[in-house]
């Protein structure tokens, strides 16, 4: 249990550094629409930014979609092992998921890299918090994860 609760604690504080790494911060400023990164009220400012993201750019994922046919995988098969690509993103769970319409299995990685997140722009609660914090902390918002 030791073994695994540091594990946790390390892959927390790796995920917590990233909302400070130039590169990634960098690269959400990227993606950020132009009229976010103009100086105005905090407040709004930060409205706007949930405004956008939520609307436009990442999108909540319950179920991904067939990577061949593009229907809804349905039916889960549980967790499979993560490629070495997924784990060099932090994806060290990675869901499979049955599309019925044409017998392949989607792989469902969940990231914990912000700047991948940015890339993917899909997941549920935690890559939705984590992609946030990072394009809130590019824009000067102080961001901290909770856990």
């Amino acid at each position: 249990r030791s073994a695994r609760m540091q594990r946790r604690l390390q892959s927390y504080a790796t995920q917590a550094h990233a909302y400070a790494n130039s590169e990634k911060l960098e690269s959400a400023r990227a993606v950020l629409p132009p009229h976010l990164l103009i100086d105005k009220d905090s407040e709004d400012r930060l409205y706007d930014l949930l405004t956008w993201f939520k609307g436009d750019f990442f999108r909540w994922t319950d179920k991904p979609n067939c990577e061949q046919c593009g229907a809804p995988a349905t039916e889960n098969q549980g967790m499979i092992s993560p490629t070495d690509e997924e784990l060099q993103y932090g994806a060290s769970r990675v869901e499979a998921w049955m599309c019925r319409a044409c017998g392949v299995v989607a792989r469902f990685p969940r990231y914990n890299d912000p700047a991948r997140l940015l890339q993917t722009r899909h997941g549920r609660c935690g890559e939705w918090a984590n992609c946030f914090a990072l394009c809130a902390s590019a824009l000067g918002f102080e961001c901290r994860l909770a856990v």
